[in-house]
């Protein structure tokens, strides 16, 4: 696999992550959606092993991912999101994805998805380089602080990739009905629409991960 063959989708989580993976897969790229929670119960004790007390080293956590499934997919999507800056770093050739959504509507969304339940490792990742308290859940954080993460992450990594007009990236809107074909176009692929769905959970792992945090195993 080519550093050129590369896709990194840098969206939040909540942001139609899982559909965009669907997209990916029916296009015939082999994708990951949540390498952390969904590859499989041994590499999510690695990663809490490993991530935990690291979560905003940025570039440590990047190179632990990247080792662990860098040569079995050629896209990765959501924990990546916020690790935009060393992705690029070390392929700059790769092709760059954001898929945003309406602050409001995200903060309701991880509101329901998370509860009053512990951030998981990944999530860690994700909140903490916006909310430099470092929470270990959300409850406390007020929806005006969670629509200004979701927003503040779209306007840095646009900069960021504006300020690097030589990179292959692509920023789109959750709720535009073209968004199927902007992205079929961007990666060159048979034009298909983007399969919308309500995010089918694995029950099991929801329950794993809820009992292993509370263990703090």
């Amino acid at each position: 696999m080519t550093e050129s063959n590369k896709i990194f989708v840098l969206s939040l989580h909540r942001t139609g992550t899982q559909s965009t993976q669907q997209f990916l897969v029916n296009a015939g790229i082999n994708s990951l959606h949540n390498p952390t929670g969904r590859r499989n119960l041994s590499y999510y004790f690695n990663v809490r092993q490993n991530w935990t007390g690291r979560e905003t080293d940025h570039q440590f956590i990047f190179n632990h991912m990247m080792k662990n499934i860098a040569g079995e997919y050629e896209a990765v999507i959501d924990d990546i999101g916020v690790l935009y800056e060393e992705a690029f770093a070390q392929y700059p050739d790769a092709k760059f994805i954001l898929v945003s959504r309406d602050s409001e509507a995200w903060a309701n969304s991880v509101r329901k998805h998370i509860n009053e339940r512990d951030l998981v490792p990944s999530e860690r990742v994700q909140y903490w380089r916006y909310l430099t308290e470092k929470p270990e859940t959300i409850a406390d954080i007020s929806n005006e602080r969670l629509v200004e993460m979701c927003s503040t992450h779209k306007a840095e990594v646009e900069a960021f990739f504006e300020a690097r007009p030589e990179a292959n990236f692509l920023s789109a809107d959750l709720n535009d009905p073209a968004l199927g074909q902007k992205i079929s176009k961007f990666l060159g692929v048979e034009e298909k629409p983007m399969p919308f769905y309500d995010k089918r959970k694995n029950p099991l792992f929801e329950f794993l991960a809820t009992v292993l945090d509370k263990l703090n195993l």
